[in-house]
């Protein structure tokens, strides 16, 4: 199986032991790239046979994430989610269901203006640290949800 090569060579090159648990995280990140949370993370795990155990799962994604060969940031709901894709993208991210879609602007961050919030002043003097940015939004598939909801009249 390509993952488990690619896995072990990641871990390798990172300077970490292959464990199965890591080799098992990151093997289902590459290959699934919706951007799990811890919780979802386990579920998919145990359904495929890969059961790790809660305090494992947590040790081994906060490693991993340190070997920065993982992605870890907040969702709309909160948790933490994952994500192994590595080159350089933003996230477009659902208000209702909290998917997470990876994207890319066609227009490059140094093009856009940034200024204070009463949008007097441009920004200037700061040294980007983080250039990620996080889109919100309603899916299609929520937006659908949404308007099948409006049309049988449900108000909520």
């Amino acid at each position: 199986m390509e993952e488990t090569h690619d896995a072990k060579r990641l871990l390798s090159n990172s300077g970490l032991r292959s464990t199965k648990a890591r080799i098992q995280i990151l093997e289902y990140l590459i290959a699934h790239p919706p951007h799990p949370n811890v919780e979802e993370l386990k579920q998919a795990l145990n359904q495929s046979g890969d059961s790790i155990p809660t305090a494992t799962l947590y040790q081994s994604l906060e490693k991993l994430t340190a070997a920065n060969l993982l992605l870890k940031f907040p969702g709309t709901d909160g948790q933490l989610r994952y994500d192994a894709n590595l080159k350089y993208h933003h996230h477009l991210i659902c208000t209702y269901c909290n998917k997470v879609v990876d994207v890319h602007l066609r227009i490059p961050l140094s093009k856009l203006a940034v200024t204070e919030e009463n949008g007097s002043e441009a920004m200037e003097g700061w040294e980007l640290r983080n250039e990620r940015i996080e889109l919100k939004g309603i899916c299609p598939e929520c937006r659908a949800q949404q308007q099948n909801r409006k049309s049988e009249g449900y108000m909520g």
